[in-house]
């Protein structure tokens, strides 16, 4: 026997949050397939603007409000782990399209070049179509896999790509042992990339508490994001969405079905968070990046669309749309101060991206999955190098600026931000 009515209020570990992408802004698809997401927290909420007339009344006391304006917007706090649920509400905040996933698997890769010294590495596979049918393009990271030997896998930065062949960036930490190698044979290629864009994506947004409460939310169009890791903790994420409205119901939608969740591993701070790589514009190709000198302890990054807003008409408290606004990316870096090597690049104004990756499992193993992050085109901005007192660390404290890559675009394709992922 179970106890009944022993509970005041709705326990929030009942609660599924599902969303459903729109073709038509504000409506929900007929017969719609949601999709279940992991979070940490929402804040999806909707407000009324209620105002009153102005007007000279000898009675002693204000006018009677109106509703004017009904408002809604929403947010989304998570613990990433690798996944495309996670993947198309990333592409929405970024305005952005992932290109179309590579799984190349043959046996006649090889290495045409090895000089890690010069800074790049060929290879080549007969039946690669990288140009077309495994389409690559260039500053994309990929992930190569080499059967039977994990020291001949690794994750690297495409430079160019032709039908057969690509050069990548051989720098510390990135490319994969197989630099080194005579010939790879066997071998297996993935990735896929996001840039930021200007393709307007919108969603319908559900809260279901119990089978008779749900809170929807549709109009939903992801104005930003942001992904922070520290020492001893997971890699964290936020969402930001304008709402056209939020509505009640007490039954499911008709035709709904729903996907799970995804479930794997949370990306943490020690075994999933690889080497920050910064690299210095010098005028030169391809701006081969290197590990930051230095321990970094803390990272930030955030993309926000500036001035994205809803649009309001009269004639309804609702919002009649949306303007998307434009991309601005930001960042914060902590590092171990020990020398003068990135403060040098704040003086200098000294350009260049920064990447680090996200994964949920050695980057050897086949399996593993997860991300790139990179700040295409970053300028360090601001130190604070302080001692806050006795027997503390000192650290420096560092702004990211962000800008569109228009030094290297062979590299970037001019962008401000990109993410890449490594499926299975």
């Amino acid at each position: 026997m179970t106890t009944a009515n022993y509970n005041a209020a709705v326990d929030s570990n009942q609660l599924t949050m599902s969303y459903v992408p729109e073709v038509t802004w504000g409506v929900t698809p007929d017969n719609p397939t949601f999709q279940s997401i992991r979070l940490d927290s929402e804040g999806f909420t909707g407000t009324k603007t209620r105002t009153r007339p102005n007007e000279i009344d000898p009675s002693g006391q204000s006018s009677a409000a109106g509703t004017t304006k009904q408002e809604s917007t929403g947010s989304l706090n998570f613990s990433v782990s690798a996944g495309l649920a996670s993947n198309v509400l990333l592409a929405a905040s970024m305005d952005g399209v992932w290109t179309t996933p590579v799984s190349y698997a043959g046996t006649d890769v090889a290495v045409t070049v090895a000089n890690p010294s010069a800074g790049t590495l060929t290879i080549t596979a007969t039946a690669g179509a990288f140009t077309t049918t495994n389409l690559l393009i260039p500053g994309q990271f990929i992930k190569l896999y080499a059967a039977g030997s994990s020291a001949n896998s690794g994750i690297a930065r495409v430079v160019t790509v032709a039908a057969s062949q690509l050069t990548l960036d051989c720098f510390s930490g990135s490319t994969p042992a197989v630099a080194l190698a005579a010939a790879m044979g066997a071998c297996t290629i993935k990735g896929s990339c996001l840039r930021n864009g200007t393709t307007v994506n919108t969603f319908t947004f559900e809260k279901q508490f119990t089978s008779a409460l749900f809170l929807r939310y549709a109009g939903a169009f992801a104005t930003g994001g942001s992904l922070d890791v520290g020492v001893g903790s997971f890699l964290t994420g936020t969402l930001a969405f304008l709402n056209k409205a939020q509505t009640t119901d007490t039954a499911g939608l008709s035709g709904a079905t729903y996907t799970a969740a995804p479930n794997r591993t949370v990306i943490n701070s020690i075994s999933g968070i690889g080497t920050v790589w910064r690299g210095v514009n010098t005028g030169t190709t391809p701006n081969t990046p290197a590990a930051i000198t230095g321990v970094v302890s803390k990272l930030g990054i955030k993309w926000n669309k500036e001035s994205a807003a809803a649009q309001f008409g009269i004639g309804s408290s609702s919002a009649q749309g949306i303007r998307s606004g434009k991309n601005l990316t930001t960042g914060t870096m902590s590092t171990y101060f020990h020398d003068f090597a990135l403060y040098n690049q704040f003086i200098n104004e000294q350009s260049g991206p920064i990447s680090f990756y996200a994964i949920d499992g050695d980057p050897t193993a086949s399996q593993t999955q997860g991300y790139m992050i990179t700040i295409c085109n970053a300028t360090i901005m601001n130190p604070k190098v302080v001692a806050g007192g006795p027997n503390q660390d000192v650290s420096a404290d560092f702004e990211i600026e962000g800008n569109p890559d228009i030094s290297s675009t062979q590299i970037f394709g001019g962008k401000t931000i990109q993410i890449d992922y490594f499926g299975v």
